[in-house]
């Protein structure tokens, strides 16, 4: 008896350190997820615009434009990395429905049949941050046996009997990438088809999936505010939008793990510039998207440019990218180091110079040389024959010419060359570049017995040219 006596003291004694121990420990996880909370708000407001968009699929007629709520932002803690959730206030509201939800809702009138929830999502992983916005999509069957609360899952934790679709977009709106989730196991990958329309293909094991986006816009950002499903504000500036089409394709997949597995990811996949794209570089997401859109419309627009992007890649160059206000010019190389001076400057023309002369390096090593206006005459060449059948046309060269007459002369003997009429020669080139003038560095010349090298052999290797047996430069 006195043995139960002094077990009951002694937990009595107890409890209360144990209940402050668990206390303490819910304090410091609080602590760490706000510090997290804070951390992740202070990157993304410094990294993106404060404005989100999403779009169904880059073609939306009504872009619902929407803010982060940071008062209801959750950490949440995985093997390898940390998320931060945040959920989003909009001007008015926007959503993603499976076809069966939205008839239910053509029959039954329930706006929660239309419902979906989409979240700003940062995650942490070994120092690096990404962000990107989740829109969890449950079917009807989940909502009705859930009673509508259906929206317990997080990112890459599902709740063991969620059945419905995760879609995630970039923070600018651009669809990525999909899952199926099945009973809490991702089953299906969701691809954006490419088309417009309805597909008419579609390979085996893939099927087109019925989405129906719809948006409920307002004029004033003050108006038609919502929190999820919560309306605060109501007004007769919103208007309602509604998209049905076959929006992506949906084809089998083997993989996929137990429910509340870290399955279902966001996933990007792979970039053009990644193959060049050097880690040390200090490029912004938004900065790195718009690189990786002037890369591809460099090598698109021209088969030349393809051969010296494929050149590039052969070589295995890697570039660093930075931004730097400081610099004089829109764009310049150094090495390996390729600088813009702003966001602005990160275009076609701009990464294309600079990738063309990366590629002229690859030629003349350390004979390229800056204070020798040629190569830059024949970085300026190479684009003017590759852009001269675009409407309208403009040239890189004829705004160094003082002489119209210069002008011109240029102009015939770039288009004959273009025409294939008449061969490359070097004395040529060298007479047009001596009367073209170009104003970095100030005391650059033009060399009277330059060789375009690099000229010639990226037309050669296009249009199997070579050289007469006069020794006449071709291409």
């Amino acid at each position: 008896m006195t043995m139960g006596k002094n077990v009951l003291r002694l937990l009595f004694l107890i409890l209360p350190f144990m209940v402050i121990s668990i206390s303490c420990q819910k304090d410091n996880l609080d602590e760490v997820a706000n510090q997290d909370i804070l951390e992740a708000r202070m990157w993304f407001e410094i990294t993106y615009s404060p404005n989100l968009i999403i779009d169904s699929k880059n073609s939306a007629r009504k872009k619902a434009i929407s803010v982060p709520n940071w008062d209801h932002a959750k950490a949440f803690f995985h093997k390898e990395s940390k998320t931060i959730e945040v959920p989003l206030i909009s001007d008015g509201e926007f959503g993603f429905a499976s076809k069966e939800s939205f008839l239910a809702f053509q029959a039954t009138g329930e706006k929660r049949y239309l419902e979906s929830r989409t979240y700003l999502i940062i995650e942490s992983e070994k120092g690096n941050k990404r962000g990107f916005l989740m829109t969890i999509i449950p079917e009807k069957s989940f909502k009705l046996k859930k009673n509508f609360e259906a929206f317990r899952s997080t990112y890459r934790k599902w709740e063991n009997d969620f059945n419905g679709s995760v879609l995630y977009h970039e923070l600018d709106g651009p669809f990525t990438n999909g899952w199926r989730i099945t009973e809490g196991r991702s089953t299906n990958r969701i691809l954006n088809d490419g088309e417009n329309g309805i597909p008419t293909i579609v390979s085996k094991g893939c099927w087109a999936a019925y989405l129906v986006s719809w948006t409920y816009t307002c004029e004033q950002s003050d108006k038609g505010i919502s929190v999820g499903s919560d309306v605060i504000a109501q007004s007769a500036d919103c208007k309602y939008y509604e998209e049905w089409e076959y929006l992506y394709t949906v084809c089998d997949d083997d993989g996929g793990g137990g429910g509340g597995s870290g399955e279902g990811e966001y996933d990007p996949g792979p970039q053009i510039i990644d193959a060049i794209y050097d880690p040390n570089s200090t490029l912004s997401p938004r900065e790195k998207r718009r690189l990786e859109a002037a890369v591809n419309e460099f090598i698109e627009h021209n088969p030349i440019y393809a051969l010296i992007w494929q050149r590039l890649l052969t070589n295995n160059v890697r570039l660093v990218f930075h931004i730097n206000p400081s610099i004089q010019s829109n764009a310049e190389i150094s090495g390996n180091i390729l600088t813009f001076r702003d966001i602005d400057e990160i275009t076609r023309v701009n990464v294309g110079e600079e990738l063309i002369h990366r590629a002229q390096k690859l030629t003349y090593g350390e004979a390229m040389v800056s204070i020798k206006r040629n190569f830059e005459f024949e970085a300026k060449l190479v684009q003017d024959l590759a852009t001269l059948n675009n409407e309208p046309w403009r040239s890189m060269i004829t705004n160094g010419f003082a002489d119209p007459i210069d002008n011109g002369n240029y102009i015939m003997w770039l288009t004959s060359l273009w025409r294939g009429e008449i061969l490359m020669d070097a004395s040529t080139l060298n007479y047009h570049c001596n009367r073209w003038f170009y104003p970095n560095p100030a005391n650059n010349y033009s060399d009277p017995n330059f060789v375009p090298l690099f000229f010639i052999d990226i037309f050669s290797g296009n249009n199997g040219g070579g050289s007469s047996d006069d020794g006449t430069i071709m291409y």
